[in-house]
């Protein structure tokens, strides 16, 4: 692997279970060092205390009520990964963008930030969201498996996406089967958004409070029965 002699810095927001995975990936690579900003600084310096020494550096922020350290931390960066809980990524956001630094989150594009875009392209900078499993990998392999059908002259009758983490066996000790990988909240509030989805060519529009009414069943293996919800809008 070919690797560039210029040092790189970046700077992660949240300390949360997700995080340390990414750090093991980001220091992979020698140029890079890490300055991990969290609210929960104890969290933070476990993690850093776990990586090599000056390559991975603790401190406390809270992006909401300390704007001025969160600007000073974005300017010394040379790209921000923000994994903080969705709705405060705009706080993350407009302070890159003041300060022109690249951004990735791996939430859902926001309406907020959706707003931002034409000030972004104007500063040439790159706001990438939507890169972890869904929503991410889930585009991704849509188009992988719309685009062979394409070149094969073939065409799609039915195309279903389903996303989740299984539970290994031995840990499978509730009645839902089913275990809070992330956050809670985050879980919690996405049973609030309405779904949108093509069913025998026609739109259907589900409301929030209708989602665990109108579960949809699957069996992918004679080991399995899954029950899932429909997730957001699944039209574009």
């Amino acid at each position: 692997m070919n690797q560039s002699t210029t040092k790189k810095h970046i700077l992660v927001i949240g300390s949360g279970m997700m995080v340390e995975p990414l750090l093991d990936y980001l220091l992979l690579r020698e140029e890079n060092t890490i300055t991990l900003a969290s609210n929960m600084i104890e969290s933070a310096k476990q993690i850093c205390g776990r990586k090599i020494k000056d390559r991975c550096t603790p401190i406390e922020l809270d992006v909401v009520n300390d704007k001025t350290l969160l600007k000073k931390l974005v300017s010394r960066s040379d790209i921000v990964v923000s994994y903080i809980p969705a709705f405060l990524h705009l706080h993350v956001a407009k302070e890159c963008l003041e300060e022109g630094k690249h951004l990735l989150t791996a939430s859902y594009i926001s309406p907020e930030l959706r707003e931002l875009d034409s000030k972004v392209k104007e500063k040439n900078l790159v706001f990438m969201n939507e890169i972890g499993l869904d929503p991410g990998l889930d585009h991704i392999i849509a188009h992988k498996v719309i685009n062979e059908a394409r070149a094969n002259n073939e065409k799609i009758l039915s195309y279903q996406s389903w996303c989740g983490a299984l539970v290994a066996p031995e840990n499978a000790n509730n009645p839902l089967m089913y275990k809070f990988s992330w956050s809670p909240r985050g879980v919690l509030m996405a049973l609030k958004n309405n779904a949108s989805f093509l069913e025998n060519g026609k739109v259907i529009n589900m409301e929030s409070n209708s989602l665990l009414t109108n579960t949809v069943n699957k069996k992918f293996h004679k080991c399995y029965d899954f029950e899932g919800y429909y997730n957001r809008n699944s039209l574009m």
